[in-house]
């Protein structure tokens, strides 16, 4: 039944959060102590983007291996929200085609705002807006980073629910109306001692789907903590807070957002490609944008004294960190088939334990720091703003192509693909109907 599922899901997340926990909590630590290194003495530009960018990577790639486990969990509750403790979202190929194209609209959209308006009163409508998510998604990390430094048995006592509250944009009345809906028609088909029992599980479900967003203890310190830290964002604007944010975002990105193929994946960097050239070299949209947009959508990187701060934007970590995850993810699927194959597991198993070789994910882990070291050396040599995907979609496609070419998975690695677009299509007209 639903509740042994969801049981069984539950303690898959658990055995896989295990097993990522202490190269997670170092990831974490590492880019703590560029932060704290940073703040007090001189360090390289290239070794603080280097580890900063390559710990935020692997923190969301082994974050969406959990996420992942639970599409099938959230797909019998209409999930996938990439909320907390939600499924991934997953782009279709028309989204993946659409990208760089409407990417380019809200660029230079954005870059007409600040050139016709006030900088100063646009950035306080951005700031609004950011500051409202910022809070919300810096939450969900200091959350999974309390749960990985306590551990789970420590958790759960935390995470049970207080109460349950209405939040806009998080909290659904479709939920309440599906739950009341499913309650009926179970009650109906209900008789005698069963009936009685079924009917007491029907209360207790349509009480936990009731629409309303649960809070839990964990729910309250995480969003004290991400509060304080928004605080001394928006009065003293440091580089250190801007930064907490903008790799929450990132993290969060990389996390919940799945290519859907390893096509779209190819797809999408090379349409991104192009556009990182043009709006880099062709003009000057893209410069003068990042420069004028006082959020977190960037990451800075002091270089000491009186200089100004080096900067990387987002996308160039969430984007080719997408892909990296998803060939994590394909170096599970890897190991899950050949479990399978060997008689060792089976289809219904939910759990097939960490591969023992992370060969596809290791090596494109280290083709994105060859890429983005490359962008560094690039723009320190000619002294002039780089398009960092102009280096670091051949680094990652490269590294990626290689792999299975040696490994002899070519065929598998261009057919890979995390859940069927015809089945989610079906699926839209379905709920339409």
């Amino acid at each position: 039944n639903k509740r042994n599922q969801r049981k069984i899901m539950e303690k898959t997340h658990e055995l896989l959060t295990a097993s990522h926990r202490g190269s997670m909590l170092l990831a974490y630590t590492a880019i703590a102590a560029v932060m704290v290194a940073a703040s007090w003495f001189t360090v390289p530009v290239a070794a603080q983007m280097l580890v900063s960018t390559a710990a935020i990577i692997w923190i969301g790639a082994f974050s969406s291996v959990v996420a992942s486990s639970r599409n099938g969990d959230d797909a019998e509750d209409g999930g996938g929200d990439g909320g907390r403790g939600g499924g991934m979202e997953r782009m279709s190929s028309k989204d993946v085609y659409m990208f760089p194209i409407m990417g380019s609209a809200v660029l230079f959209s954005l870059y007409l705002v600040f050139k016709f308006l006030p900088r100063y009163y646009v950035n306080i409508v951005v700031k609004a807006y950011f500051c409202v998510f910022g809070v919300l998604v810096l939450a969900a990390n200091v959350e999974k980073l309390i749960a990985l430094i306590i551990g789970p048995a420590a958790t759960k006592p935390l995470d049970k629910t207080l109460f349950r509250v209405w939040i806009p944009f998080m909290s659904s009345s479709e939920e309440a109306k599906e739950a009341e809906e499913a309650g009926g028609q179970k009650n109906d088909e209900s008789e005698g001692e069963e009936g009685a029992e079924n009917n007491n599980n029907t209360k207790q479900q349509k009480k936990a789907d009731d629409g309303r967003t649960p809070i839990s203890t964990l729910d309250l310190i995480s969003l004290a903590i991400s509060g304080g830290v928004m605080y001394l964002y928006l009065i003293h604007n440091h580089w250190t807070t801007s930064n907490l944010l903008g790799i929450s975002f990132s993290i969060q990105g990389i996390e919940f957002l799945s290519l859907g193929s390893y096509f779209n994946g190819v797809v999408l960097l090379c349409g991104l490609f192009f556009y990182d050239i043009f709006w880099v070299f062709g003009t000057d949209v893209m410069v003068t944008v990042a420069k004028s947009f006082d959020a977190p959508i960037k990451l800075l990187f002091p270089r000491g004294g009186d200089l100004p701060h080096s900067l990387l934007g987002l996308g160039d970590i969430v984007i080719p960190g997408i892909f990296v995850a998803l060939l994590l993810r394909f170096d599970y699927e890897l190991h899950r088939r050949r479990r399978i194959a060997s008689g060792k597991g089976k289809e219904t198993d939910t759990y097939h334990g960490r591969p023992s070789s992370l060969k596809y994910f290791y090596t494109n882990m280290v083709g994105y720091v060859i890429g983005l070291a490359t962008t560094l050396w690039v723009m320190f040599a000619f002294g002039a703003a780089q398009p960092a995907l102009l280096y670091l979609v051949p680094a990652c496609l490269g590294s990626s192509i290689l792999c299975a070419l040696l490994n002899g998975d070519m065929r598998e690695l261009w057919a890979f693909t995390e859940g069927e677009e015809e089945n989610q299509s079906g699926d839209g007209d379905k709920k339409n109907e």
